[in-house]
């Protein structure tokens, strides 16, 4: 019998009832039989069979796609510190302006205070201090809606918190 038939079963009756149960039997093993494997995986490197069938088709792959992976790793690190690094210096020049501009108006409230002006005076120091009280204020809400929005996604996975 060459290799490419395959065999034929032989059934002892050839009776209809046997033909469609001996087809019901061998669609149900065919079903069975029949699978599918997928494998996915996310993240910088692949898993570790992967990296080896990598070295195997290519000597040093494996070696090689780990460094890019670093690499890749240690410039998003770079990026990430240059930020930070500028955001801050951004916040304290703001921060430095801001108190300037905040004790030059005070200074000329006391000023006009002082210069048979009082009202005048200490309406420019009400209106600074309620300015960056405002400012204060607006600044916290929004770094509270930040967290929040950010926090949104796990609060979805986890569901609601029962403290006890």
């Amino acid at each position: 019998m060459p290799d490419d038939e395959q065999p034929k079963l032989e059934l002892p009756d050839n009776s209809a009832a046997d033909e469609i149960r001996l087809e019901k039997i061998t669609a149900e093993v065919t079903s069975l039989v029949m699978t599918r494997v997928s494998k996915f995986f996310s993240g910088p490197l692949p898993p570790p069979e992967v990296l080896t069938e990598y070295n195997n088709a290519f000597l040093g792959a494996a070696e090689r796609i780990v460094a890019m992976a670093e690499k890749q790793m240690a410039h998003r690190h770079g990026l990430e510190d240059h930020a930070l690094a500028s955001n801050s210096r951004a916040e304290l020049i703001g921060q430095i302006l801001a108190a300037a501009l905040s004790a030059i108006a005070i200074i000329g409230g006391i000023y006009l205070a002082a210069h048979d002006k009082p009202l005048s005076g200490f309406g420019v120091i009400l209106l600074n201090v309620a300015t960056l009280a405002g400012i204060f204020v607006y600044v916290r809400r929004a770094q509270e809606k930040e967290r929040s929005d950010k926090l949104n996604p796990f609060k979805q996975l986890t569901g609601p918190r029962k403290d006890n």
